[in-house]
């Protein structure tokens, strides 16, 4: 980014507002409740396939999410008319990352990490629904027409 800005501009202040008024989404895949394994999730946060997106959160910051990029990615899912879901990985169980947080952290660029729900992630039969692709892709397209 800074040699795209470099070969545009000579001023160097032009990065930092870059990069201030960015938005990155980080999307990947998110845990959809099991019933066979209830007790792997906090009982207020299960999500489900084919019922939107999900908002990925942790007390332990392995996602990047927070309040105001939930609500920006909450905003794109509004106006593009699909549903999205939010969950939180229990505190007490370890868990996954994502790039989101050392991008975020290393860039300063406000991020938020979501993912299509599916079953058995990272075991040989990982299931998910088709819908919520469609749902993503709504989504990400209100992101890409707004940036």
């Amino acid at each position: 980014m800074q040699r795209l800005i470099n070969s545009q501009t000579h001023n160097t202040d032009d990065y930092q507002r870059v990069l201030a008024n960015s938005f990155m989404v980080s999307a990947d895949m998110a845990h959809a409740y099991h019933p066979n394994y209830p007790n792997a999730y906090e009982s207020n946060h299960k999500v489900f396939i084919n019922q939107g997106p999900v908002i990925k959160i942790n007390a332990n910051h392995r996602y990047a999410s927070q309040c105001l990029s939930e609500a920006q990615f909450m905003s794109y899912c509004q106006q593009a008319g699909i549903p999205f879901q939010k969950y939180a990985h229990r505190g007490d169980l370890a868990c996954g990352s994502t790039i989101g947080p050392i991008s975020s952290a290393k860039l300063g660029i406000a991020t938020v990490d979501v993912g299509n729900p599916m079953w058995a992630m990272h075991s040989i039969r990982e299931s998910a629904g088709v819908a919520d692709h469609g749902y993503l892709i709504e989504a990400l397209k209100v992101f890409f027409s707004t940036r």
